[in-house]
């Protein structure tokens, strides 16, 4: 983490304002351009006096966005942290994700944000809370590191999007896709027909790696669809040159 450089911090919080407060302390080593609070959604959290509390925690000049967090599921609530994150990347900011609070459905989707990002990620207020007195107030956690997908596969990934009701389908999805992006170029270049094999095996080592799941479909047909991390996946690496 650049701790000179434009940083936003995305800070994931429960309802106690008290770790919140610990966790804006233990986040001054970074300076912050911006910030962004997702918090979840309570009767606690969705009233003005909560959020004037927030806003006079922050201080006055921080470029500060608070944002409620409705969803329930891991992979629900890592696609809104992964969104947010991806949102200050483009931006221009490198991304810190501060997790607040000990709540496993706000530490699991941010962990899985960080690694698929890229972010630095620490722990702060409740999530330190039980190395005791004494204890450092933050804590940096390794990441996992994540191999971006081969050029091929994440064009099977894009061509999916809603399903696709056989290989034969996805593999013409894939041919439209590259001859609408290489108009110019020769039809033999620019589409490369993948066979039916080459697709069966693009395919077998996407749903290995659970970005894609597939079901019977008619005709004995295979049904392919983008699993949650495989969509959170090309909304990562999908974008990037």
């Amino acid at each position: 983490m650049d701790k000179s450089g434009k940083n936003a911090h995305l800070f994931l919080a429960g309802p106690d304002i008290r770790y919140l407060e610990g966790s804006i302390r233990a986040s001054y080593a970074y300076q912050m351009q911006s910030a962004v609070l997702l918090v979840r959604k309570t009767p606690e959290t969705c009233n003005d006096s909560f959020l004037d509390e927030v806003r006079g925690l922050f201080g006055v000049g921080l470029d500060l966005r608070v944002e409620w967090i409705t969803e329930e599921g891991v992979m629900e609530i890592a696609k809104r942290i992964t969104d947010a994150a991806l949102e200050q990347r483009r931006a221009g900011n490198t991304v810190l994700i501060n997790i607040c609070d000990n709540d496993p459905f706000l530490v699991i989707p941010g962990y899985i944000t960080a690694c698929l990002t890229g972010s630095t990620i620490i722990l702060t207020g409740a999530a330190t809370e039980q190395r005791g007195e004494g204890g450092p107030e933050s804590m940096q956690i390794p990441l996992v590191p994540v191999c971006k997908p081969l050029k091929t596969r994440l064009s099977i990934l894009a061509a999916i999007q809603d399903g696709v009701n056989s290989q034969d389908e996805l593999i013409e999805r894939v041919e439209f896709k590259s001859r609408r992006e290489a108009p110019e170029a020769p039809y033999a270049e620019s589409s490369s027909r993948m066979s039916r094999s080459g697709m069966s095996h693009h395919v077998k080592i996407l749903e290995k790696k659970g970005l894609i799941q597939t079901a019977k479909g008619k005709d004995k047909a295979k049904r392919i669809m983008l699993t949650d991390m495989g969509r959170l996946m090309y909304d990562v690496y999908g974008e990037q040159p």
